[in-house]
């Protein structure tokens, strides 16, 4: 059976899709956050909730108002 993906799942996907797109990997994009790529790889997963997605889409210059479509449906 498939497993229905939570908020943070559908923004971690987003993250990890804008971030391949740019051409960055998971360790540039933690140097341009300040953070640990092993932190970027969680949220990646989505198995870190907080207010961190939407800077991230930004620093990686998405667009994450269609995001957010996609995010009031789940």
């Amino acid at each position: 059976m498939a497993k229905n993906k939570n908020r943070n799942e559908v923004w971690g996907e987003a993250i990890k899709r804008a971030r391949t797109i740019q051409g960055i990997t998971q360790y540039d994009l933690s140097e341009m956050l300040g953070c640990s790529q092993a932190y970027v790889n969680q949220m990646e997963k989505g198995a870190l909730g907080g207010n961190k997605f939407q800077e991230v889409l930004g620093v990686l210059g998405y667009d994450f108002s269609i995001q957010l479509k996609k995010i009031e449906k789940v």
